[in-house]
């Protein structure tokens, strides 16, 4: 979902139409209230949002305290007589129909879509740079960037950071108007001088990389990492903190040297936050004793064990899985012991998110009868996908053996 998942921040899309911006009229009457479904707070918000993979979602409360709180919220709007407040008090109404009503009965829900779809209408043919925002997010979110451009440029030109974004990414891939570095880089900086912290990634990714109309300058680029990471209020900052390890890990050469010490402590830093990812990668370090750890495998199977979990409403890291299954395949002697089961059951957890490794795996585990009965047809089926998905040991198992049937001797 556009600007919704951080881990990628620049997420590729479809290609749409060029749209004007005079079409807004006729967006507005083909926008169906369908497409305004509830995402995560942080979707909603100037900053770009919260992150799916912090920290767990909070519970919905129940469906006489949502009713409550609308009968509040329009309260409030009814109360308000200045036209700016009046508006600012709609939007808050509008979004909680569209973010918090699941709970309510099917009827009730459409009819709270309805009528925030109508709100939002109204509040972006008045100008309100939220609802443009809003609305445009909605359109993207369905690939339809005729529709979501021309909005995200009337939000943007009004000064909206999470809009000046939006509309940057559009310009870049050309999605919605036509390719434009020269723009995409204009409101990529504006969007970062504002604090977005997507746009303060993505300016310090292209400044690495040689992107969206910047030079390359990898100091330059640092430093908008580092200002990014340094923003407490920043959704993304486990995540640029995991970068930032990665960068200092490996290096970029003369002006950014290797440094084990500096990338162990933004390591850290990101597993602190419970980012699933930076706990697996830590936890690999203390298994092969990176960034100069010593080998600590009851560390390193903690760690595992945490980022393997679900997490935040998500299934849990399939890395971390996958290195389970490899740990319980073999047993580590005073912290894990061999386990098959184990094994098999870590692994599934992992292939069934499309995890590659573990697909292949399972299709060993399958030919060889490995914690489960001996299946070559199910193997063939595993070996397929995960070499479907990229996995050479997969592809190269498959072109060592016959489609057909399975020899008596493999089992």
């Amino acid at each position: 979902m556009f600007l919704a998942a951080p881990v990628s921040l620049q997420p590729a899309l479809p290609t749409q139409a060029q749209a004007s911006v005079s079409a807004q009229h006729n967006q507005m009457r083909s926008l169906s209230p369908d497409r305004l479904r509830p995402t995560s707070p942080g979707d909603l918000s100037d900053s770009g949002g919260e992150s799916p993979l912090m920290t767990g979602a909070p519970e919905r409360p129940n469906p006489a305290i949502i009713r409550e709180q609308i009968v509040r919220l329009r309260s409030a709007v009814n109360q308000e007589r200045r036209r700016v407040k009046a508006r600012a008090a709609l939007f808050v109404l509008a979004k909680y129909l569209v973010e918090e009503t699941e709970t309510l009965d099917l009827h009730e829900h459409e009819e709270a879509k309805k009528e925030a779809f109508s709100i939002l209408s109204k509040l972006s043919r008045a100008g309100v740079a939220d609802a443009q925002y809003y609305l445009g997010k909605a359109y993207a979110e369905d690939h339809d960037y005729a529709h979501a451009t021309p909005l995200f440029l009337k939000a943007a030109r009004q000064s909206h950071p999470a809009a000046c974004y939006a509309l940057s990414s559009c310009y870049e891939a050309g999605r919605g108007c036509k390719k434009d570095l020269r723009s995409a880089n204009s409101y990529l900086r504006q969007a970062a001088s504002a604090g977005n912290d997507h746009a303060m990634f993505r300016i310090g990714t292209a400044l690495l990389h040689g992107e969206v109309g910047f030079p390359v300058n990898s100091r330059e680029g640092i430093k908008w990492l580092k200002r990014c990471a340094a923003s407490e209020a920043s959704s993304i900052q486990p995540h640029v903190l995991l970068h930032l390890s990665a960068i200092y890990e490996r290096g970029l050469g003369s002006d950014v040297p290797s440094d084990a010490k500096a990338a162990l402590s933004y390591l850290s830093e990101a597993a602190r936050s419970r980012f699933p990812p930076a706990q697996t990668r830590l936890a690999r370090a203390h298994e092969t004793g990176r960034l100069g750890l010593p080998v600590n495998l009851v560390r390193a199977v903690a760690l595992y064990k945490r980022a393997a979990a679900p997490h935040g409403g998500g299934p849990g890291d399939p890395e971390a899985q996958h290195a389970l299954a490899d740990l319980y395949l073999r047993g580590v002697d005073g912290v894990l012991p061999a386990s098959d089961l184990d094994a098999v059951a870590w692994a599934r957890r992992a292939a069934a998110q499309a995890h590659p490794g573990a697909e292949y795996s399972m299709g060993y585990f399958c030919e060889y009868g490995v914690g489960v009965r001996p299946d070559w047809e199910t193997a063939l089926h595993w070996y397929r996908l995960a070499a479907s998905h990229g996995s050479r040991l997969a592809a190269n198992r498959l072109a060592k053996l016959p489609d057909a049937a399975a020899p008596a001797a493999r089992v």
